[in-house]
């Protein structure tokens, strides 16, 4: 033969090899070893454990359900067919064809390890009779606390026996992984809080600094109408009370704090204003100054203006004013805006029925509890 064609057929072999090593599973192609031998528990078609290692897991397993009752399989395999949404998906419908666990307990449990790197995942699925002892967040703990630095070595026999051992540990009550997961979800959620309460302490001084620029400018444009003689101390008035906070709302504004000074402070500044204003009128009848008091203000909005009317009247000799004024209401409620108001898993149970030479799997759920992890 050709030294030339050695080598290609050399990669050709070793191509078949790869190939047939790389079988892709259904469900109803994986064989459950239980059914041959009762004492049996790990199913390893491609023989990527060693027989020390399947028999520890076999071990583990016979020892949950003697002492325990729980009934767990574990199975490895290199990869699945694409008829499944994930290993999740996979391990489910595994779970359901086997029947994991007794079925009046359903105390059913599956390891389910994918070997092949597009497809590599540890899955753990739990019966419903286990998820208040195996919840989610133990599980997911159990694969990456124990399971996949191991794993991620290439180390997949010894990944699979500490995850049962913890399992195991875990069912026992001697595990202190649930403590460790308690912990972790009360770290977690005290960490939510302080982000929440975070969050709410930037937008508070965001607002801050907006309402202040607000106030800034509505009150250069105040002091500037203030200092127009051209402008009626009438009309000037009007325009106070267009931007002026009624004291019956500033109880509401405490829920506003950021605000709420200066919701305080616009009221007086305002109130301080108009007292000024009235104390420079003159009356247009006796020609009093000082005798004039604003007795009544009503607001009418017409299309996009709102229209204050004030009714004025002197003290002296009762002679009454009456002034009214027009403000386009986009900038009311700019003001009023800015001041005032505005201013994983699915597994599940089943159950194991052994013989003393074939065993089976007596029909038990999944209650998609669990957890699953790529790695």
């Amino acid at each position: 033969m050709n030294n030339k064609l050695l080598p290609l057929l050399f990669s050709f072999l070793i191509g078949i090899g790869l190939t047939s090593a790389q079988k892709a599973y259904t469900v109803k192609t994986v064989p459950n070893v239980q059914l041959q031998d009762s004492r049996q528990y790990t199913t390893d078609p491609q023989h990527l454990l060693t027989a020390a290692e399947t028999e520890s897991l076999n071990a583990i397993c016979r020892n949950l359900r003697a002492e325990k009752g729980v009934e767990m399989a574990v199975v490895v395999l290199p990869r699945i067919t694409d008829d499944y949404a994930d290993i999740r998906d996979f391990g489910y419908e595994l779970f359901t064809e086997w029947g994991l666990g007794r079925k009046d307990q359903d105390n059913g449990l599956l390891m389910l390890l994918i070997t092949e790197p597009e497809q590599r995942a540890i899955t753990i699925e739990v019966g419903y009779g286990l998820e208040g002892t195996l919840p989610d967040g133990l599980c997911k703990l159990i694969q990456t606390r124990t399971m996949i630095p191991l794993m991620k070595k290439g180390q997949y026999g010894a990944g699979l026996i500490a995850g049962a051992e913890e399992i195991q540990k875990v069912i026992s009550g001697d595990s202190d992984l649930p403590q460790l997961l308690e912990a972790q979800e009360n770290s977690s959620w005290w960490e939510e809080i302080k982000e929440m309460f975070s969050g709410i302490f930037y937008s508070a001084i965001a607002f801050f600094f907006f309402i202040l620029m607000i106030f800034g400018k509505t009150r250069k444009e105040i002091k500037e109408q203030m200092a127009n003689p051209a402008i009626s101390p009438y009309v000037k008035y009007l325009t106070i009370e267009n931007v002026s906070i009624s004291k019956k709302y500033i109880p509401l504004l405490i829920i506003f704090f950021p605000i709420l000074p200066f919701a305080i402070y616009w009221h007086y500044h305002c109130k301080r204003l108009k007292k000024q204003l009235l104390a420079e009128m003159i009356c247009e009848e006796c020609e009093r100054t000082g005798t004039t008091v604003a007795e009544k203000v009503t607001r009418d909005t017409i299309g996009d203006y709102i229209k204050i009317t004030v009714q004025f009247r002197c003290k002296n000799c009762n002679h009454l004013h009456t002034e009214e004024k027009s403000f386009k209401i986009e900038h009311n409620r700019n003001y009023r805006r800015g001041i005032g108001f505005g201013v994983g898993s699915s597994f599940g149970g089943g159950s194991f029925g052994g013989g003393s030479f074939g065993g089976s799997f007596g029909g038990g759920r999944s209650g998609g509890g669990g957890a699953s992890t790529r790695f």
